[in-house]
């Protein structure tokens, strides 16, 4: 009626519990494996994503300021169309690989067009390796094109049919380690409706001068001749008119060395110090675009005209004013911010750092560029910022490094936005003033 239980049986039951007993302990142990592994797994990304918040937070920049310097824009020209030109830049000296050039078109600075792009130039650059650079939208299809740089020789050539070739024997070239710059002097002829009723600061109101050299030079106006003629009676500290009144020097709207008779009014322009090369020089404020083309060499030059120690080149161009004056007001082409590292910060890498745009002309994003952007104000090392005493000035052009942005008018407003490379941003507002006068240089943002 009753199961028998032998010792055999008993044994059995034993060796069966024992085997369960020692799955549960493996599971138990597997899955305290799992959870160690899991726990510092999660320890570990905690820390990482700690330290990146913390690195988001702490290791971003600190804008000191924001300012703008300040340019005139033609406004109301006529007779512009919508036009395309290309240039062809073939690079003969390997030696000017990965640096910047500056192409610039002589707009007049017409409100509305590009005039100019910084472009890096490719690693492989040299041997007649060329690159193509092309404004699609200026006011005219046949303007001068100026190539130049800080390390390169200055060309520029007129295009045609919206093409300019910089190739063959007009290749760009290394700058020689000899040369010297040149102050460069300009005459300028003025239009019939500006007379002796107008002083030297009345001419500045009516219009202004600039070169499309790298840094797009503005002319200082700093002397007004009326009815100037082969008899008239100049003091001999001003060699420049006088020289030029007494045919120390040929001039001509072609450059030196074709005959020039001066007869009108006359504005005397200092174009700063240029390096050798070709530029034009464009007249800004009239109802067309006017510019003339002009070599500018070495101090020494058999042209120069020599003044008070110094040797001032002078390739005259009178520009003969066929058309009326127009009229200009100033806007912002450059911004600068001055950076630093906010409190606690790590060192930043500037050149890691990117900068957006956002404003009513679009957006877009920047990097900064160590050789081309950053100024060292104090304590900055190959653009890094390493302590919270350090000091940098950051800089951008309007047009040329903000890709479809012309120059800020009065009361535009644009944010910008700096990004470290840990992911850290900083955003600040810029209102351009609502008036900027002929006497700013520069405006506070």
């Amino acid at each position: 009626m009753f199961e028998r239980i032998t010792d055999d049986d008993r044994g059995q039951v034993g060796i069966g519990t024992l085997i369960v007993f020692i799955a549960m302990v493996l599971v138990a142990a597997i899955a305290a494996g799992v959870l160690i592994n899991t726990a510092g797994f999660l320890q570990t990304q905690a820390e990482a994503t700690g330290e990146d918040s913390t690195s988001q937070v702490s290791d971003r920049l600190q804008i000191v300021s924001e300012s703008g310097s300040v340019a005139p824009t033609t406004i109301g020209a006529e007779g512009l169309s919508d036009a395309t030109i290309t240039a062809e830049i073939a690079i003969a000296d390997d030696e000017i690989a990965e640096e910047d050039i500056v192409v610039s078109v002589a707009t007049s600075a017409v409100a509305g067009y590009e005039d100019t792009k910084v472009i890096e130039l490719p690693e492989e650059s040299g041997d007649g390796e060329s690159i193509e650079v092309e404004f699609d939208n200026v006011p005219a299809d046949d303007l001068a094109v100026t190539v130049d740089g800080e390390s390169i020789v200055a060309q520029t050539a007129e295009a045609s049919g919206g093409g300019v070739e910089f190739t063959d024997d007009d290749q760009i070239t290394a700058l020689p380690e000899d040369s010297d710059a040149s102050d460069v002097k300009a005459l300028i002829e003025l239009p019939d409706s500006i007379d002796e009723e107008y002083d030297e600061s009345e001419v500045k109101e009516e219009f202004a001068v600039r070169t499309t050299d790298a840094d797009r030079t503005l002319g200082d106006i700093e002397d007004v001749f009326y009815n100037v003629d082969a008899e008239s009676d100049f003091e001999d500290e001003n060699d420049f008119v006088y020289d030029i009144v007494n045919d120390a020097t040929d001039i001509g709207d072609e450059g030196s060395g074709s005959d020039y008779e001066l007869d009108g009014n006359y504005a005397v322009v200092d174009l700063g110090s240029l390096d050798e090369g070709g530029y034009a020089v464009e007249i800004i404020g009239l109802e067309a675009v006017t510019y003339t083309v002009f070599e500018a060499g070495d101090e020494g030059d058999e042209d120069a005209i020599s003044g008070e120690g110094e040797d001032v080149l002078f390739y005259g161009f009178g520009i003969d004013q066929v058309s009326n004056l127009g009229d200009f007001e100033n806007r912002v082409d450059e911004l600068q911010f001055v950076a630093a590292t906010a409190p606690g910060s790590n060192p930043i890498d500037l050149e890691q750092t990117s900068v957006q745009f956002i404003g009513e002309q679009g957006a877009d994003s920047v990097a900064i560029s160590d050789a081309r952007n950053v100024n060292d104000i104090q304590g900055v090392t190959d653009g890094v910022l390493t302590d919270s005493t350090d000091r940098a000035e950051v800089t951008f052009r309007v047009v040329g490094e903000i890709d479809n942005y012309n120059r800020l008018s009065e009361g535009e407003r644009l944010s910008v936005i700096f990004t470290t490379d840990s992911g850290a941003t900083t955003e600040t507002e810029l209102r351009v003033p609502t008036t900027i006068t002929n006497d700013d240089e520069s405006v506070r943002l």
